[in-house]
């Protein structure tokens, strides 16, 4: 299920390279290289440490410009993150129900697509979420 979403795209992907700490738009860009992606990158970033007193400012920001996404009519969503685990779980909000999300992962210097959240999953109305590993994991609520 998975390497079957992982080998489509929908008609208008958009990837997001969110850096909280730091810019990773390289990063992310050597991935989409490697793996021959050519999808538009929306970059947003912070330098340096994000005390936590900032972050909702930063979702208000970043709701923003998932409206201004939403209005172009994005029909998926590649988010790379970089930054604490805490807004990691606000951004995850941010994103529910939104488009397919695909999510990937930072591990050992590169990224990897790790699962994929599809509105259906998340209410579980759909098929089970599954991990790169075939493992299947919640059907949701």
């Amino acid at each position: 299920y998975l390497v079957r979403l992982k080998e489509q795209t929908s008609t208008k992907p958009i990837v997001l390279a969110i850096g909280l700490g730091g810019n990773i738009e390289g990063a992310v860009r050597q991935y989409l290289e490697s793996h021959q992606l050519n999808m538009p990158i929306q970059n947003y970033y912070r330098e340096g440490f994000i005390p936590s007193e900032q972050f909702s400012t930063i979702l208000r920001e970043l709701m923003r410009l998932r409206s201004q996404m939403t209005d172009l009519g994005i029909t998926e969503a590649h988010p790379f993150y970089r930054g604490p685990v805490t807004f990691a779980m606000a951004l995850g909000a941010l994103m529910d129900n939104w488009v397919p999300v695909k999510l990937y992962e930072y591990h050992e210097g590169q990224y990897k697509l790790n699962f994929v959240l599809e509105k259906e999953t998340v209410l579980g109305l759909g098929p089970a979420m599954v991990t790169a590993s075939g493992d299947e994991m919640l059907r949701g609520l």
